[in-house]
């Protein structure tokens, strides 16, 4: 197997992992179906607005090829 193909793999099962982990969670927090059905937006807004946070405080530059 290449290593690159041992990564996705690995990847992959991380991604499984947490996902059982997230679940057994929300059963702890007593989540209804409908709670947890919305989570994954939930979810995707904050990564998203976490990221727009790290790229704001990325120093102003120009690429080399804009003229």
């Amino acid at each position: 197997m290449d290593k690159k193909r041992k990564s996705i793999i690995s990847t992959e099962m991380k991604k499984n992992d947490l996902a059982t982990e997230i679940m057994e969670r929300m059963v702890e927090l007593e989540f209804d179906v409908e709670d947890a059905e919305t989570f994954p937006a939930f979810l995707e807004q904050k990564i998203k607005k976490n990221n727009e946070r790290f790229e704001k405080e990325k120093p102003f530059a120009i690429y080399r090829g804009y003229r």
